[in-house]
């Protein structure tokens, strides 16, 4: 997709593990202080099963055209990622974009990362 922009709210399906994950987008490329220029932070959905998941930020099926069962943010597995590097990787159809976020929802995902206590801590001084 040639025409994707990085920015707060899109969503790309990653690989992860043995399958593609939702990962969110928080904020639009910055310069985050000791991290590489125009960098962002991304977290991912998880369907919620009976193990132990983290309950800071519930998603209910329907909140995104994605989520078809009761969903939580992964802030455990938050990561940073440069907006170059994105870009690249949707130009070469590694990671591929989806339906953004309303901005609700993007808010309440964003709010979540700084109360989870899953969050890593380094993120957590990251100012969005």
């Amino acid at each position: 997709m040639v025409d994707w922009v990085c920015a707060a709210g899109c969503t790309l399906f990653m690989p992860s593990g043995s399958a593609d994950h939702l990962y969110v987008i928080l904020n639009c490329p910055k310069d985050f202080l000791g991290l590489p220029p125009q960098s962002c932070i991304l977290v991912n959905f998880s369907t919620v099963r009976n193990a132990p998941y983290d309950p800071t930020c519930i998603v209910q099926s329907g909140s995104h055209s994605f989520i078809n069962s009761t969903s939580y943010i992964y802030y455990r597995h938050a990561r940073i990622e440069t907006a170059m590097h994105l870009s690249s990787m949707v130009a070469n159809n590694y990671f591929n974009p989806h339906q953004p976020v309303n901005e609700g929802l993007l808010s309440s995902i964003i709010a979540g990362l700084y109360a989870s206590k899953f969050t890593p801590n380094f993120i957590k001084t990251l100012e969005i």
